[in-house]
């Protein structure tokens, strides 16, 4: 059987099972082949043996059965990175890279180089933090988590994309332990109620429940990080978090408790969805 026609075979075994089965079966036979983009679509042409054709649908199979795609290749590209993700991790999302803009935003108008120190609460993968790493040079970076399964892979991936600004993984619940003041803390934790995760999509539901469950309201951690972060913000800093869009009413009221006279940003991601809350402590503790 030629590339091609695997290729065919690929998209044809997928087509009923995602919307984007013509990626997702360039990127398993890519896998499968041990080749890149260029060398696949250049070979198109060659046979293949039946041990590569084994693998390849061996690969198939565990993606119809639900498995996430990036667990099944063992990465996945975020912010033009490519990031190691095992099932110990959430994998990370293309509307989280709204986040991340506005992160680096906020950083570049409001603080100064080399004098820049945030925190990326709930690293898993180290996808924010590593993206942020990449685009602010001088600046030092805390990434916590409370898992340590999470935290070695986010150690492979820090070590992986050695930028100028340092990534320091730690391991606490939220922000306990640590001693810094941050201009930003930043964080997408988990905000889907607990009710709804039987509801979610199978490969959605393979993931690390504690990655997606965040309690009957979807709000318990964001509540508790929101009530520690004027202790570790400094003066006029931020505070960053992903969030669903029926949940921005009942943040912003968390944010006015815990941070009376804090100014808030809403900001939609490319959907056109209410996804990031951008709030600033006018005073610091």
């Amino acid at each position: 059987m030629k590339i091609s026609q695997l290729l065919s075979w690929t998209q044809d075994q997928l087509r009923f099972s995602t919307d984007d089965y013509s990626i997702e079966a360039e990127i398993l036979l890519k896998h499968a082949l041990r080749i890149d983009k260029v060398l696949l679509y250049s070979s198109l042409d060659s046979a293949i043996d039946d041990r590569d054709f084994q693998a390849l649908n061996a690969l198939v199979q565990r993606r119809l059965y639900g498995e996430p795609i990036s667990y099944i290749t063992g990465y996945r590209e975020f912010y033009g990175l490519e990031l190691k993700v095992t099932p110990s991790v959430l994998v990370p999302r293309q509307e989280t890279e709204s986040l991340v803009d506005k992160a680096i935003e906020l950083l570049q108008n409001n603080t100064t180089n080399g004098d820049r120190t945030i925190v990326d609460v709930g690293t898993g993968s180290g996808a924010i933090a590593i993206a942020i790493s990449s685009q602010l040079s001088l600046t030092k970076i805390y990434a916590t988590d409370k898992y340590a399964s999470a935290l070695l892979v986010a150690q492979t991936n820090v070590k992986r994309h050695r930028f100028r600004a340092n990534v320091h993984l730690v391991q606490c619940d939220l922000l306990r332990g640590l001693r810094e003041k941050f201009d930003m803390i930043v964080s997408n934790l988990p905000y889907i109620p607990t009710d709804d995760i039987p509801k979610l999509p199978q490969e959605v539901q393979a993931e690390p429940i504690h990655a997606l469950d965040g309690g009957s309201d979807g709000l318990a951690l964001i509540d508790r990080l929101i009530k520690q972060a004027p202790q570790y913000l400094k003066p006029h800093g931020y505070l960053c978090i992903e969030v669903s869009p029926q949940q921005v009413p009942n943040i912003l009221l968390m944010a006015s408790n815990s941070m009376p006279e804090c100014t808030t940003e809403i900001i939609k991601d490319l959907y056109g969805n209410a996804r990031i809350v951008a709030m600033r402590n006018p005073f610091g503790h």
